[in-house]
């Protein structure tokens, strides 16, 4: 992956000093995609499955994170140290409808840890996503 300067999809974001040499092939996007599919709904839940392509921007003081909100959901990705991938209610921001957590530094593969019925709170079970930027997913 990476960026290329002349693709008209191109938009650099701030350097990710932790990750742009690792997985950014020296340049850190501005935007990247979550890719969520196989998550499950609990029996509980009151809303849908977090299941599809979401674009994610740039924090641009957290370097290293990636933000987006989409009603009723917040994603956020963090790519730094004990990093995680995590869905939440904008509303109720202590209900998860994903989360993994702890994984090595500038991590794209993240595998949903909820569970029914068990804090923190979750609301799904099962089901992965993974992280893409660049010319393979162009810009909505």
């Amino acid at each position: 992956m990476g960026l290329d300067p002349t693709d008209p999809d191109y938009e650099a974001g701030v350097i990710c000093a932790l990750c742009v040499d690792v997985i950014f092939n020296g340049v850190t996007p501005k935007y990247v995609w979550a890719n969520i599919s196989g998550v499950l709904d609990c029996a509980t839940s009151l809303l849908s499955a977090v299941n599809g392509t979401y674009k994610l921007t740039q924090d641009p003081v957290a370097k290293c994170y990636f933000l987006g909100s989409y009603d009723p959901f917040q994603y956020i990705l963090n790519l730094g140290p004990f990093g995680y991938f995590e869905v939440r209610e904008i509303l109720n921001p202590g209900n998860f409808w994903f989360q993994e957590k702890f994984k090595p530094d500038c991590s794209t593969s993240f595998a949903n840890q909820l569970v029914c019925g068990s804090p923190p709170f979750g609301f799904t079970f099962q089901g992965v996503c993974t992280i893409t930027w660049g010319p393979e997913n162009p810009c909505p």
